[in-house]
């Protein structure tokens, strides 16, 4: 029989080295009843959040859901058609808090013909930025070579000179809008590494990606949006544990009558696999109960083969995406707290 149960990395390294005082922690970012409007579109719908000093938050939702608008009010170059929104205690458009953020946008416009140096410093120019003296660091890490003009570099690396630039000032607030974007592996493990660093020396991020298992790997909290409404808004722990553990059980039985109860008051489900004379069952799906309890009703049947799984970020946009009724209530009412 093979046994396969697994923990995911995320919670283990929130538990191990949790943002500093969450619960506690000053407000960064307060976004009150945030609307945004575009015409007949409400691209962001009376949204609300706080985030606090050393988070990493992960903003996850589909296509169109309002992500890139809520970034852009809060970094300043957007501005709410109602609501508030503030940032280190200020408006997001005073030049002064501007100087202690750093952003990696949709786009990165850069001077085609001037080296990666060169774009560096034409923006701390144009920002007023003092402190860039570890752009040389940043690069050394992402492996980019800054002499290299603009025009010359590939995708991945544009974007690792975006990466630069928006860390190289040493910024208290980082804001990303899909950072990962072509990346390879090496590089998308360099910005995770780097990512965690920064929040342990205090930075807070607020970090939007479609790639799920990048937010999974580094943040410490989750907003999720659909439709332009925030639907889910907590410590990635509680989000997780909210949606259930995913179980695969494969039985050399026919008789499933002592986990009848359990199959009745959960979301696992069975499966004949084989033909009528074969004796062979599969019972999978999410399971929200003990552990201890599900283990020990299946020692009383014939067990094959065995998975317990930690749900991922993926099962969350599973479960408020893919079902249009659901509005993310369920996993929000219980994770309800300070974040």
């Amino acid at each position: 029989m093979a046994i396969v149960m697994s923990e995911p990395a995320a919670a283990d390294r929130t538990l191990a080295n949790p943002s500093p005082d969450a619960d506690e922690a000053k407000p960064v970012l307060t976004i009150d009843h945030v609307s945004k409007v575009f015409g007949q579109i409400r691209a962001v719908d009376d949204a609300s959040a706080t985030i606090r000093a050393g988070q990493i938050v992960g903003l996850i939702g589909p296509n169109g859901s309002g992500k890139t608008t809520l970034l852009r009010m809060v970094a300043g170059l957007a501005r709410p058609s109602h609501g508030s929104i503030s940032l280190l205690g200020m408006a997001p458009t005073v030049s002064s808090v501007r100087r202690r953020v750093g952003m990696v946008g949709a786009r990165f416009p850069v001077a085609r013909r001037r080296s990666g140096a060169e774009v560096l410093e034409h923006i701390a120019a144009l920002r007023q930025l003092d402190n860039t003296g570890r752009a040389d660091a940043l690069a050394d890490r992402f492996d980019l070579d800054l002499t290299r003009r603009a025009d010359e570099l590939s995708r991945g690396n544009l974007q690792k000179l975006a990466l630069v630039q928006a860390m190289m000032h040493r910024p208290e607030v980082l804001l990303l809008d899909e950072p990962t974007v072509g990346l390879d592996p090496v590089a998308q493990r360099a910005l995770n590494e780097l990512l965690i660093q920064e929040q342990a020396e205090g930075t807070t991020i607020v970090m939007s990606s479609h790639v799920l298992s990048a937010v999974h790997t580094v943040a410490t909290h989750v907003l999720a949006i659909r439709d332009g409404r925030i639907v889910i808004d907590g410590p990635i722990g509680p989000v997780l544990a909210s949606t259930g553990r995913n179980v695969a059980v494969r039985l050399g039985t026919r008789d499933v009558e002592p986990l009848t109860d359990l199959l009745q008051r959960s979301e696992l489900r069975v499966h004949h696999d084989g033909g009528a004379d074969e004796p062979e069952w599969t019972i999978a799906g999410r399971h929200h109960g003990d552990l201890n309890e599900l283990i020990g009703r299946l020692g009383e049947t014939r067990v094959v083969d065995l998975a317990i799984t930690p749900p991922q970020l993926d099962d969350i946009v599973d479960s408020i995406y893919r079902d249009p009724t659901s509005d993310g209530s369920a996993i929000a009412s219980s994770t309800e707290g300070p974040s």
